[in-house]
């Protein structure tokens, strides 16, 4: 004599899918949720997740009208299966409940009502994600490089001065040294360039801060 019917009452995981083997049968797999009983009242529950797949007209009645959270109870019976899975290239074993009837253990409107909120959390979820994802826009300003330093400018000299364009505009020389006057300010120390700005009634005072 064999033996084999089960009887479980648990809450779906997720939304069920409807889908259709490779000979047109259609199927919906799925998982349950069933709280396991606890000898202690301060343990904390144990939750059993048990797979399992219908067929035809039951896979269709619970893709059309269940959603994830929804109670129900299923009979059916234990089978065992196995396939190759060739990322692993090892032979799995499975073990999936077969659904013989479903019955639902809530009324259509929790149903409708569970299906919106699940709609909204992932709404929410949605938002929150691409919000995270998106990189703070920095706003671009130009006009912002008056005072930088040249490209080529020495940065080992934490000392230089910070030389305003155009102090000096020598048109009628192609000389690339700055000059006043005849005198050349190339290779003179800085002590003598402070005295020398000092002297010098066509400077403007404010210079003179930039080479201390």
């Amino acid at each position: 004599m064999n033996y084999n019917k089960v009887t479980l009452v648990g809450r779906l995981t997720s939304d069920p899918v409807l889908s259709k083997s490779s000979s047109g049968v259609e199927y919906c797999r799925g998982t349950v949720a069933i709280n396991r009983p606890t000898s202690s009242t301060s343990q904390q529950n144990i939750v059993d997740f048990i797979p399992f797949v219908a067929w035809r007209q039951n896979a269709v009645f619970l893709a059309n009208n269940l959603v994830k959270g929804s109670l129900i109870l299923i009979e059916g019976s234990i089978q065992t299966g196995n396939f190759n899975n060739t990322q692993i290239n090892q032979l799995v074993r499975t073990t999936d409940i077969s659904v013989d009837r479903l019955i639902p253990l809530q009324s259509r409107e929790e149903t409708l009502s569970r299906r919106q909120a699940n709609l909204n959390k992932t709404s929410a979820g949605a938002f929150l994600n691409n919000n995270l994802n998106t990189p703070n826009r920095v706003p671009q300003f130009s006009n912002l490089n008056s005072y930088a330093q040249p490209a080529n400018s020495n940065q080992s000299q934490p000392n230089s001065a910070i030389t305003p364009t155009n102090i000096f505009n020598n048109s009628q020389s192609s000389s690339t040294n700055s000059s006043l006057d005849g005198f050349s300010f190339d290779n003179k120390p800085k002590h003598e360039l402070n005295t020398i700005f000092a002297e010098t009634s066509d400077i403007s005072d404010g210079f003179d801060d930039d080479l201390e």
